[in-house]
């Protein structure tokens, strides 16, 4: 799927004795406790005049997804942590402390509340419909393609195809749809423009040891396969655009522009949105932007404007399609200024304990989604991290935290993986650069 991050996980036998899979609530604490009066906020470049104020006002929802919202919301919490551009793992467990905050928590709200403290992730509400049937209507000479499931079959007549991306919801099948109609009006495979991913072997370790890093972290190239062709033959085709398209469908229009396969009639179409992830949690969800795309004349511009406007009626916009040709390059004169990929790496600070309901629940948050993604050993351990969250979140509710309880706590989320390792430091106060005292000795 485009803009799923790579993972790569490391053999037992390469780990060290002692590693930290997780270790966090420590620097974040110092955060909320003290301030630096020396350092300000980061001043952000101006943006170029066809940029919007905000991506996420481009951005069209999905559907609503079917887990727990603690659970959905530690899925999102590690693409954000682990793969997001322009977001240190620092400053997304900041913001989950700042979203989980209370005596309990309104998933719906916190969905909110953390979006707003990071640069590169969009909360929105559901989408009420899923991708809906296929359909096909004509409009002159021109076929109109509404991209679904299901069979898709042109009429013989068509001299052109319009793909119609307006009102799409970000629904996990509308990458094969949108494959699917424009395999059937191409003979020619349409190569993708690479991007840059957050890659892993293992885990980070997130505190120093002597036996210094044995994981890996690296931001990679990463190439899609071409648009496979199954048309018999070759037309020329325009994507219809409105001013939100959801992520799958405005990386299909920067694809197919960059490749001068298709022009673009109606609205720009935003970068960001097309490097971003639709995360259902709860009655919401959360768009979080993973990738950067990058080909050989560097990063694609963060805005691809339209060729033409759809201002009258569709048929009479579409009229001259079947004679435009193929389109123009597009521009690259204005320089990116969306986020890049941050390498990722420990930022050592002085630490001092503090305990809070909000600390507790991001912390068993980001233990969960780091064990998630990243812990082997489940299928000999067994599986139970998702009861034992949402077992432990409830326990944080059940009254005010201070230190015993929070090691109680975490002590309890840590024994579900029966690893024997798990050691919860309260007290550590060395420079970490997040906020769980949490380490996982490996053995053997």
């Amino acid at each position: 799927m485009a803009g799923n991050p790579a993972v790569a996980m490391g053999s037992r036998a390469r780990r060290t004795s002692r590693v930290g899979l997780s270790r966090v609530g420590v620097a974040l604490l110092f955060f909320l406790a003290c301030s630096d009066p020396q350092r300000g906020p980061p001043e952000d470049p101006p943006p170029p005049p066809e940029a919007p104020a905000s991506w996420c006002e481009h951005v069209a929802s999905g559907p609503a997804g079917m887990l727990p919202a603690p659970l959905a919301m530690s899925q999102a919490h590690a693409l954000v942590r682990f793969f997001s551009a322009g977001i240190s793992s620092e400053g997304a467990d900041q913001a989950l402390v700042t979203a989980l905050e209370g005596a309990s928590v309104d998933w719906n709200a916190a969905v909110g509340t953390y979006a707003q403290e990071l640069e590169t992730v969009c909360a929105l509400d559901a989408a009420p419909q899923p991708l809906q049937a296929v359909r096909v209507e004509e409009a002159g000479s021109v076929a109109v393609i509404y991209p679904g499931t299901g069979e898709l079959l042109l009429p013989p007549s068509a001299q052109a195809v319009a793909i119609d991306l307006r009102g799409l919801p970000a629904d996990p099948r509308l990458e094969e749809a949108l494959a699917r109609a424009i395999a059937a009006v191409s003979t020619q495979p349409i190569a993708r423009p690479p991007g840059k991913v957050h890659t892993y072997v293992g885990m980070l370790d997130e505190v120093a040891t002597e036996n210094g890093n044995v994981y890996e972290h690296s931001i990679a190239r990463r190439t899609l396969p071409s648009f496979a062709p199954a048309g018999t033959k070759e037309l020329p085709v325009a994507l219809l655009t409105g001013p939100s398209l959801a992520p799958a469908a405005a990386r299909f229009a920067v694809e197919l522009r960059l490749a001068r396969r298709a022009w673009i009639f109606g609205e720009p179409v935003i970068t960001a949105v097309a490097e971003s992830r639709w995360v259902p949690v709860g009655a919401r969800g959360l768009a979080i932007r993973t990738e950067v795309l990058e080909d050989e004349q560097g990063r694609v511009p963060d805005v691809l404007t339209a060729d033409r406007p759809l201002t009258s009626g569709l048929e009479a916009s579409l009229g001259e399609l079947p004679g435009l040709g193929t389109p123009p390059s597009v521009d690259r004169g204005l320089k990116p200024t969306r986020a890049g990929l941050l390498q990722k790496s420990s930022l050592a600070r002085a630490t001092e304990m503090a305990q809070t309901r909000g600390i507790a629940r991001a912390n068993l948050i980001t233990m969960h989604a780091a064990l998630r993604r990243f812990f082997p050993y489940f299928p000999v351990v067994g599986d139970t991290i998702d009861e034992r969250l949402q077992e432990s979140l409830l326990e944080v509710d059940s009254g005010p935290m201070n230190r015993e309880r929070l090691v109680q706590v975490l002590q309890r989320f840590g024994e579900a993986i029966h690893d024997g390792h798990v050691s919860i430091d309260a007290t550590y106060s060395g420079s970490v650069p997040l906020f769980l005292p949490l380490m996982l000795e490996n053995v053997g």
